[in-house]
């Protein structure tokens, strides 16, 4: 498995910790910690030990593990695929709803993030006609609280041209925490 990680600055800058440059120590070693099994909870653990014993935690005490996502190295799907990750017991998200989420998004064949709402500070708030067909697709229909990841070919992404960093040939890949809809 590959893992995109936030990297040690954005991290800080995250976490609101850029004063605090000893913060994760080299006990929180990324790479051996997340090729093993429960690598992920024992990296989690340790960060939020030493934040604690430093007095300090992360923005609203959490420490987020949806900003790494797992790519396999292999070809993307030709198909839209959507997975809930954790399912949400709120209202559900209907065609063309207010809809507000954070979220994290990578490209399938670097692993590079290109955007995401956790360094930003807030959430995001669109309509799910708002945003790229497969985005909006993969939130119709799920309920508040849930996770979803969704795997976008570039027919439901930005399609030939692109925008950006993402080229028209990319396959994308979301995490989002669906946290309200009107």
């Amino acid at each position: 498995m590959e893992y995109c990680l936030l990297d040690r600055m954005s991290w800080q800058s995250f976490t609101e910790l850029a004063g605090h440059r000893h913060l994760p120590d080299a006990r929180a070693t990324f790479k051996e910690l997340l090729g093993k099994e429960g690598g992920a909870e024992a990296l989690f653990e340790i960060v939020g030990e030493q934040l604690a014993a430093a007095g300090l935690k992360a923005r609203g005490g959490q420490i987020i593990d949806a900003t790494f996502i797992t790519v396999p190295k292999t070809d993307p799907p030709a198909e839209l695929e959507i997975a809930v990750l954790k399912q949400g017991d709120g209202a559900e998200v209907a065609d063309g709803a207010s809809v507000t989420v954070h979220y994290t998004g990578v490209i399938w064949g670097t692993g590079e993030v290109f955007d995401s709402s956790w360094p930003k500070g807030a959430p995001a708030t669109f309509t799910t006609e708002g945003v790229i067909p497969g985005f909006g697709k993969a939130l119709v229909g799920q309920k508040v609280g849930s996770q979803v990841l969704a795997v976008i070919p570039p027919a439901e992404g930005y399609g030939e041209a692109g925008q950006g960093s993402i080229k028209g040939t990319d396959t994308l890949v979301f995490v989002v925490d669906i946290l309200a809809t009107q």
